[in-house]
């Protein structure tokens, strides 16, 4: 959806604000409808300046069901010793292994 293209740097209600007040066009043309799909190769603006926008940004998020096992740290502050993200590498290695 057109409004995922600002998911870097606006939230999703100010994405639909702009839509709303035909601020965001694509392709030259204004967008009305948040909804509105995007395709490669499309160009989005805002208020005229263009937005840079990759297709990742409108892949859905993965959710990962991971239990988790004691000692390991439940964050994503990679300068804690024994973080999640660690611990789900290592996994992912011994996996794949």
């Amino acid at each position: 959806r057109v409004n995922r293209a600002l998911r870097s740097t606006h939230s999703r209600r100010e994405a639909n604000r702009f839509i709303s007040q035909g601020r965001l066009s694509r392709n030259g043309a204004v967008v009305t409808n948040p909804d509105h799909r995007l395709s490669s190769g499309d160009t989005v603006q805002l208020d005229g300046r263009s937005i840079l926008w990759e297709e990742k940004d409108l892949q859905p998020h993965r959710y990962l069901k991971y239990h988790k096992p004691r000692g390991v740290v439940c964050t994503t502050d990679r300068r804690v010793e024994h973080n999640i993200l660690d611990a789900m590498e290592m996994e992912t290695i011994l996996w794949s292994s």
